[in-house]
């Protein structure tokens, strides 16, 4: 059984939502999206329950980006 990793990396996070670093950053901004968290003094990731959680909550009869 695989498991589901606890963190994921922006280039994870642009798979799973199909959104780009610029797009992500700015419904960051905005506070349309999950924000990271820092894992070192060069790095931030996302918890994947906050990207699966951000995924589940879009109503597919609107869309988020302008």
């Amino acid at each position: 059984m695989q498991s589901t990793p606890f963190i994921v990396d922006r280039r994870e996070v642009e798979r799973l939502t199909s959104l780009r670093k610029t797009t992500i950053y700015r419904l960051i901004r905005e506070g349309k999206f999950p924000k990271p968290v820092r894992i070192s003094s060069m790095r931030v990731a996302w918890r994947m329950k906050d990207i699966e959680e951000w995924i589940e909550s879009l109503d597919p009869a609107n869309t988020l980006i302008a």
